[in-house]
């Protein structure tokens, strides 16, 4: 296999993004998209001279050309296409939150691998390289023993516009559509997994989370503190606390910056990379040609380990 070749279910604002990543990938590029409106997959074709667009998603999944699918629409479709381009033997990417519940994700891995395709959650925190640095440098110790990890991820873009996707009860609210960042980062961070969740949260007249705070603690004996919101603007960052200092990161999801304390001395690392959505295009294109099911990272206990604090949040 030389290229590996997607096809993009939802020409949205974030699949411009997904473009724009994908063009520093040697091994991979986008061929269709699909969408309801031919109008939009027609534009999207156009601006970047895809070969195909469709508007109805089976006939996208029916061209041999389409080796992959990146999956970019709202999370209340990702079971049902998730589902169709397992039927059509089609490797998947996933937009975060993969799925609403364990038991999707269960029978989506399931399914997947009875198939023999990749699928994977498309997370950008786990792969970043500044993260995947931080995380060498914990476990040489370049902090001590990690102790506490904090992790935020808030905003009020869509406050009070109750028609949005992002207040639905199922599969939005803060902590699903963007506090998923802060827990995937933690779950990376502390590297053991959950024994133990508590969780505050406000809810809307929708019944989503408008803002929530989930306090974790790890097998490990790490604690953490993740908050997601839809309805209050925080300061976007992480900090990592261990016996001998701290690492700070801002807008740690895609950042390139971040920086260590230890006692009086300040160190400031620089990791580059070609975009914020590259790593993980990158990730997903080497385990579909390493001929993998699932990303050594971004697995699906690595999803599972997401959902608990996800599902917990909702009952709260």
């Amino acid at each position: 296999m030389d290229k590996i070749r997607f096809g993009i279910l939802g020409p949205g604002k974030i699949s411009h993004r997904f473009m724009k990543g994908i063009a520093f990938a040697e091994d991979a590029e986008v061929v269709a998209v699909a969408s309801r409106d031919l109008m939009k997959a027609e534009a999207f074709k156009s601006q970047y001279g895809l070969r195909y667009a469709y508007d109805d998603y089976v006939k996208m999944l029916e061209n041999p050309e389409v080796d992959m699918v990146y999956i970019a629409t709202i999370p209340s479709m990702h079971y049902e296409q998730i589902m169709l381009c397992l039927r059509y033997h089609k490797h998947v990417i996933c937009e975060k939150p993969l799925l609403a519940d364990s038991a999707a994700i269960k029978e989506c891995f399931a399914y997947a691998g009875s198939q023999g395709l990749f699928l994977m959650e498309a997370q950008k925190a786990p792969f970043n390289y500044l993260n995947q640095e931080i995380k060498r440098r914990l476990e040489q110790g370049i902090i001590g023993q990690v102790k506490y990890i904090e992790a935020a991820y808030c905003y009020a873009s869509f406050a009070q516009n109750y028609e949005h996707w992002v207040y639905r009860r199922e599969d939005g609210g803060g902590m699903f559509d963007v506090g998923v960042y802060a827990i995937a980062y933690a779950n990376m961070m502390a590297g053991s997994p959950l024994q133990k969740i508590q969780a505050m949260a406000d809810r809307t007249p929708t019944g989503c989370d408008g803002f929530a705070v989930a306090m974790l603690e790890y097998e490990n004996g790490v604690k953490a503190v993740v908050k997601g919101a839809i309805e209050l603007n925080t300061e976007n960052k992480a900090l990592i606390y261990g016996t001998e200092g701290y690492i700070e990161t801002v807008n740690f999801w895609k950042n390139t910056k971040a920086t260590i304390y230890r006692g009086d001395t300040k160190e400031d690392i620089e990791i580059p990379m070609p975009t914020d959505f590259y790593p993980e295009i990158e990730a997903a294109v080497s385990g579909v040609k390493a001929q993998l099911l699932q990303s050594p990272i971004m697995n699906e206990e690595a999803s599972l380990q997401i959902m608990k604090v996800l599902e917990y949040v909702r009952q709260v």
